[in-house]
């Protein structure tokens, strides 16, 4: 019994020593700091080398121009797993010749999951770069020329930037100036082959590929600053769609016309079926997505061409949540995008969540929203910035020359932006905006959403002191619109399903706030959720309610009072966590334009 007992005993603790270990993080020696001067190809290529945290603290300062022509497929330094920490000091060098052959000159992709680098075979990076990956970096004062990337991305999420293709933590890239050209594919993984006639199985086969591109950066995360970047890099992702196969019995008789077989591949050019096109593309000239930082000080002149399911372009940055973007300016830009769901594009921003905008210019921007198939679902447009919500503010931003051209009659666009809703814009200016429809039949009244300030405004927005010239153009015939604000909607939020509900913000905040969904059921109880939409309690009130469309708005004054919070039986409910709900208040969803 006695042994049975110490074996127990023993079993305890092992397994109370391994939950111990388990529970430990794991400790990264930070080495000292230390200066490393990187003079040749082979320096830069190194690199890789000094990846990860233990080496925060080293700093890389190039000694000359560099020419990394000699690598046609580009090892990024760092990757998602392992990214770089340390600090990067071009000292005003310049490196040119940055290269990644993902497909050879008659468009056949090599092999991207090769596990050897030879005979020209390129090895997939789900984040592609000078550096693949950063994390809390310092990258600056150079100058990247020729960049030249022919990407194959796969059935996934894929980074790509000049600079880096994914960034992450308090990064920071500036005084850096970069050119050339990004040029994308698909790889989608097909689990059938072809039937005796040469076509498709399987069709209802989706691609799932979302790609994240900049001119600079693909997609950063954490408080990351970008600051007096100049970019002209050219995307494109018009390129050959390339059918991976997991069988090896594809024979050529089997082929749709115009396709060959090269290593299990097989590559078709110029024919789009809706269903292979990437789901989403997010492309800037400067950055795909931002979240939580900042562009001050940048410039953009390029040519962005965008085919997927959802697209979000623009001239500076895709899109941007909870960011800074200031002192910005695109000039001599054409985004030419086409999709099967929804185009979301604007000079300087496409999409904006809970952002600032200032003094952002956008100067001689071609925009040519177009369609893949017969239809789209929803077009949005504007000079300066497509979609602005959540609390954006856009202040002095300012377009001239700007030329928008959409498949869609109800398209919604202007020459400052597109939608706006529950944001400000004030002081715009557009100056000589011209739109078009390209599309039959096209009437005077198929202008109705377009205005030339902005398209459609929703909520609670404001818009202050916006102003400019437009003309439409029927045709060969110059129609003029006159609206100033294409379509005003007084709409309130709504819930998940769609219903109305409730907004109620802290005061002098417009990023902290509840929403507030109510139901006339029994009774009236309403559902309080947060920003996240993330359930944080639920009240019940007796008495005689009647569901209606609008619950929420209608019977505000009996679940909330201003001052005081939640009515809660004979009392109230005023605090939640760190939330002061006697500090909260309602604005309502109409829009304010003066």
């Amino acid at each position: 019994m006695k042994k049975i007992i110490v074996a127990i005993l023993l079993v305890a603790v092992m397994v109370t020593a391994l939950v111990a270990c388990e529970d430990e993080p794991e400790t990264v020696e930070i080495l000292p700091a230390q200066t490393v001067t990187v003079s040749d190809a082979a320096g830069l290529a190194d690199m890789r080398n000094y990846v990860g945290e233990e080496y925060k603290n080293y700093t890389f300062e190039l000694a000359s121009d560099i020419d990394l022509s000699e690598y046609k497929t580009w090892t990024p330094i760092g990757t998602i797993d392992k990214p770089f920490y340390g600090t990067f000091d071009g000292k005003g060098k310049t490196v040119t010749g940055l290269t990644f052959e993902g497909w050879d000159a008659n468009g056949y992709p090599y092999n991207p999951a090769s596990a050897d680098n030879q005979s020209g075979k390129a090895s997939f990076y789900s984040a592609m770069g000078l550096f693949g990956a950063v994390n809390s970096a310092t990258v600056k004062n150079f100058t990247l020329s020729g960049v030249s990337f022919k990407y194959y991305a796969d059935n996934g999420f894929s980074y790509l930037g000049s600079v880096a293709g994914y960034a992450v933590g308090n990064t920071s890239v500036s005084d850096v100036t970069v050119g050339g050209d990004i040029a994308i594919s698909n790889i989608y993984e097909k689990n059938k082959t072809y039937d005796n006639k040469g076509e498709f199985q399987n069709m209802k086969d989706e691609c799932e590929g979302t790609v994240y591109v900049g001119g600079v950066v693909g997609y950063s995360v954490g408080s990351a600053k970008y600051e007096n970047i100049v970019s002209s890099v050219n995307i494109d992702n018009n390129y050959y769609h390339a059918y991976y196969h997991t069988a090896d019995t594809v024979e050529p008789d089997m082929l749709p016309e115009n396709g060959e077989v090269e290593n299990k591949y097989v590559v078709e050019s110029g024919t789009y079926y809706t269903n292979v096109l990437l789901k989403q593309v997010f492309a800037g000239g400067i950055a795909g997505v931002i979240e939580n930082g900042s562009v001050s000080g940048g410039n953009y002149s390029g040519n962005l061409s965008v085919y997927a399911k959802s697209t979000d372009v623009a001239g500076i940055v895709a899109a941007a949540y909870n960011g800074d973007i200031s002192s910005v300016t695109a000039e001599n830009v054409s985004l030419n995008v086409s999709a099967t769901a929804k185009n979301i594009l604007g000079g300087v921003a496409a999409l904006l969540s809970s952002t600032d905008l200032t003094d952002a210019d956008a100067k001689t921007v071609n925009i040519y929203a177009g369609k893949i198939g017969t239809s789209i679902q929803s077009v949005v447009a504007g000079g300066v910035f497509g979609y602005a919500y959540d609390m954006s503010a856009i202040d002095a931003a300012s377009s001239q020359g700007i030329k928008i051209t959409s498949m869609f009659m109800e398209a919604d666009a202007g020459g400052i932006g597109g939608v706006v809703r529950d944001s400000v814009v004030k002081e715009g200016v557009a100056d000589g905006t011209e739109f078009r429809i390209n599309e039959s039949n096209v009437k005077e009244e198929s202008f109705a959403s377009y205005g030339i300030s902005l398209g459609a405004i929703y909520g609670n927005s404001e818009i202050i002191g916006c102003s400019g010239t437009a003309k439409n153009y029927i045709g060969t015939t110059e129609y003029i619109n006159g609206n100033n604000y294409a379509e005003i909607n007084s709409t309130v939020y709504v819930n998940e399903e769609g219903m109305p509900a409730v907004r109620l913000f802290a005061e002098n905040s417009t990023s902290e706030y509840v929403i507030v969904d109510a139901r006339a059921e029994n009774g009236l109880t309403i559902d309080v959720y947060s920003e996240e939409y993330t359930l944080l309690f639920t009240l019940t009130y007796e008495g005689s309610f009647t569901a209606s469309d609008n619950t929420a708005e209608t019977y505000l004054d009996t679940y909330f009072e201003a001052g005081k919070g939640f009515k809660d039986g004979a009392g109230y409910k005023a605090e939640e966590g760190d939330r002061n709900f006697a500090k909260y208040e309602y604005r309502n969803g109409v829009p304010v334009i003066r």
